[in-house]
């Protein structure tokens, strides 16, 4: 099913404004949790003493979920205009394949890695010999 492109650039823009206002509200909270200079005392929290950290902790959430939608709103909009490319899965197959036919061309057969071997016992066998001899 193919979306309208009115309907992506509506989605974008959803996204960006979700974005941009999850992170603003995430830096005024970090702000606030970071130069509050005196914990109001007799005000009930809901989460008690801790009040600060969880405040704290969501902030940094918020900030890093604001920063990933506007990350993925810039993205999807630079790929609308046709500035980057996905790889379709034909692509990524034929990368797989080159990679591999190329592993197989380095890589030996296990009769010429036995060969090898074989090869390597008979010399070091003469190597011995010779050594006996010279003695």
């Amino acid at each position: 099913m193919k979306t309208k492109p009115r309907h992506k650039v509506r989605h974008l823009a959803v996204k960006f404004v979700l974005g941009l206002a999850t992170l603003v509200v995430g830096l005024i909270c970090a702000v606030y949790v970071m130069f509050q200079r005196t914990e109001s005392v007799g005000i009930q929290y809901t989460f008690g003493g801790l009040n600060r950290y969880v405040l704290g902790l969501s902030s940094i959430i918020a900030i890093v979920a604001g920063a990933m939608l506007l990350n993925d709103a810039w993205v999807l909009r630079e790929i609308l205009k046709g500035r980057y490319e996905l790889p379709t899965y034909d692509a990524i197959v034929k990368a797989y394949q080159a990679l591999y036919s190329v592993y197989l061309s380095k890589s030996k057969s296990k009769d010429e890695v036995e060969e090898e071997k074989v090869k390597g016992e008979k010399e070091e066998e003469e190597e011995r010999v010779i050594v006996q001899v010279s003695h």
